[in-house]
């Protein structure tokens, strides 16, 4: 899909140059970092990003597996926009991994997960089991894949990467109970690739939100299968009222470039319009907020 590739040497700087950088930030019980990569300027993207956005063929958008099992008899105005939107996402990369081996497994309810174990592997260290990003509508375990490969093979643990099925074609709460039933499944004896019954879990963008939905099940049905959690710029709300006071200034972000500011500002002015229409593809208008807060509220 993209006819220039940044090389392993490209890669491998921008992570020593992070991997120098990487000095956490911690308020309460939650550790951040947020670092500019290699030779970037506020506002610019990095050289490997200017590069790819000049000879891009086209958007690098694989199949999700699980979502072609199902289909949407009769697609609402919201269902085509969400599917207008899967046909958008995704990004291309290269494989900097070595001796990691992958495996495609389905669990007893049909979820597919790739598993990926380096030739390292240390088999008493917590598996890692990660939820891609996509706005819950678009993306594909075959966009971080070469991303959770090279995580695999430095930290010696296996990591399962998780196709769960998206929305339009299955909505609201299928895609969290899905993955919190993949860590049900992974703690039993028919997952034999792994031995721990808890998990590192994780996830980017819209798989973070569902790490974080996952870790209010696990805590809330006392299951004890999420060690630990992170999260890659999580999106953790689509409620209008609780974003209301959030404001959106092209100041805060750095821009300088006349034409880039431009054009992110009206991206930013449409983000409050477009929370209430991912409700509607994403969850069918369904609100679960009442429900965790009740829960909230009894702890």
């Amino acid at each position: 899909m993209i006819p220039w590739k940044p090389s392993k040497q490209d890669y491998l700087a921008d992570l020593d140059y992070l991997r120098e950088q990487a000095l956490f930030e911690k308020k309460g019980n939650l550790k951040y970092k947020a670092k500019a990569g290699l030779n970037m300027q506020p506002g610019y993207d990095d050289p490997i990003m200017e590069q790819w956005k000049a000879d891009n063929s086209g958007p690098y958008t694989p199949d999700s597996e699980r979502t072609n099992e199902f289909t949407l008899t009769e697609p609402t105005q919201y269902d085509q926009i969400g599917l207008q939107m899967q046909t958008t996402m995704g990004s291309e990369s290269i494989d900097i991994s070595e001796d990691v081996a992958t495996e495609r497994v389905v669990t007893d309810t049909g979820t597919i997960l790739y598993v990926y174990q380096p030739a390292t592997l240390d088999a008493d260290l917590t598996p890692i089991v990660f939820y891609h990003g996509g706005g819950w509508v678009g993306g594909a375990p075959l966009v971080p894949q070469n991303f959770l490969k090279h995580l695999a093979q430095i930290t010696q643990r296996t990591v399962i990467n998780v196709d769960y099925a998206l929305a339009p074609e299955k909505k609201g709460k299928w895609a969290v109970e899905e993955c919190y039933a993949v860590l049900a499944w992974l703690a039993t004896d028919t997952a034999d690739f792994v031995s721990s019954k808890q998990f590192i879990i994780g996830g980017d963008s819209a798989g973070a939100n569902l790490t974080a939905a996952v870790s209010y099940l696990n805590e809330k049905n006392h299951t004890h299968y999420v060690e630990k959690q992170f999260m890659f710029y999580p999106v953790l709300t689509l409620d209008v009222d609780q974003t209301k006071d959030v404001t959106w200034e092209i100041e805060r972000f750095g821009v300088e470039d006349a034409e880039i500011k431009a054009s992110l500002s009206k991206q930013i002015q449409e983000i409050p319009q477009g929370l209430p229409v991912m409700h509607q593809i994403y969850a069918g208008g369904e609100d679960a907020t009442h429900e965790v807060n009740e829960w909230l509220q009894s702890k």
